[in-house]
């Protein structure tokens, strides 16, 4: 009759929070967590994972809880904040790869079927390349350079933001030097001014983010 079951059927989880690292991040944590930067797998969006887990009074874990937090806005931000027309402002993490660029189809890479974030070696922009490779090889964090395919002087700052869980983030400031107005003096002043704007802005983002995201969360 109506209602009587007549059979049952039992898949295993297409998705399991448990087998993710964030997940263990989480539980092994006495607090709030935020992964790396990666790749989303459906969206193919740039992001991070926010997570937190839940204890019973005894300290046992009970829950874990976690929210996606892509990279969007800072994308749209960084097209905004370019000096110039050849001016470029990006973001790179600690192992180099590219978490934010003015274009953000650039930070994505496809290899056969597979999706990880590119490199600033191999990112499809010989400017950021030229920038990121004589940071890489000298440590300088304020230069002038002549980048990309024309050769063409440029003025760079790489300042670093520190976040949370031991999030090393790098912002890259370049502005070509015959379109900033001002003497070079003064130029290489506005371009540090700039890159100290951004990283403030970044590291107000992303906690004001994540405090929104975790506060959803209960």
């Amino acid at each position: 009759g109506w209602g009587d079951e007549v059979g049952r059927m039992v898949k295993p989880p297409i998705y399991d929070p448990r087998k993710r690292p964030w997940y263990n991040a989480a539980r092994k944590a006495q607090g709030l967590i935020v992964t790396d930067a990666y790749v989303y797998f459906s969206s193919k969006l740039i992001g991070v994972t926010v997570a937190d887990s839940l204890r019973r009074e005894d300290g046992s874990l009970s829950a874990v809880i976690g929210a996606d937090v892509t990279m969007s806005t800072v994308s749209d931000f960084l097209r905004g904040a370019q000096v110039g027309a050849e001016g470029r402002v990006f973001i790179v993490d600690h192992e180099g790869r590219l978490v934010g660029h003015p274009d953000p189809t650039l930070s994505v890479v496809e290899d056969d079927g597979s999706i990880r974030l590119a490199t600033a070696e191999e990112v499809d922009d010989p400017i950021v390349q030229d920038a990121y490779a004589i940071w890489s090889r000298t440590g300088d964090t304020k230069f002038e350079a002549p980048l990309g395919v024309d050769q063409e002087d440029y003025l760079v700052t790489f300042s670093e933001l520190e976040l949370v869980s031991d999030i090393d983030w790098t912002i890259g400031v370049i502005a070509k030097r015959d379109e900033l107005i001002a003497p070079l003096k003064q130029s290489s002043i506005n371009i540090l001014v700039i890159g100290s704007l951004f990283t403030a802005f970044a590291t107000l983002l992303i906690f004001g983010l994540s405090r929104k995201m975790t506060q959803s969360m209960y």
